[in-house]
């Protein structure tokens, strides 16, 4: 029984290393999972685990997802411009969780401010000052 054990855990081990080789999108502060289903009929879910990089964010499951059919979480809200780790279990239907797929890291982007139209005054030339404008200088306020 024991060898049937180390067997299944061997076996889920390899569903989850091929789960998550997944793809990042992203949307917003935020960004969505996706992986392909394991071909593995004991496979009812997967725990998702994401955190800072550089912290020990595999400790607790950030989400659970089942059943195993669905294929893909949203992942949010994420703070612009840091980075992630993310990374995957799969669960049997007792509560089993298989190691943990390899992490993908992703650094959120970081959102420009919105485009602003500026309209500016014409120039008015000194009495007696012939002048041609060649351009401006647009100065913004550094925050």
């Amino acid at each position: 029984m024991k060898y049937k054990l180390n067997l299944f855990m061997i076996l889920i081990v390899a569903v989850v290393v091929s789960l998550f080789s997944c793809s990042v999108v992203q949307a917003g502060a935020g960004v969505t999972l996706t992986w392909e289903k394991p071909d593995d009929s004991r496979v009812t879910g997967y725990n998702i685990y994401w955190g800072l990089k550089g912290t020990d964010f595999k400790a607790i499951p950030k989400a659970q997802v089942m059943p195993e059919t669905q294929t893909s979480v949203n992942v949010e809200p994420l703070e612009e411009g840091t980075e992630y780790g993310f990374s995957a279990t799969s669960v049997d239907a007792i509560g089993n969780e298989s190691a943990f797929s390899l992490t993908i890291y992703y650094t959120t982007p970081v959102t420009p401010p919105p485009e602003e139209e500026v309209t500016i005054p014409p120039v008015v030339p000194l009495p007696g000052i012939r002048m041609q404008v060649q351009g401006y200088i647009i100065m913004t306020p550094v925050e």
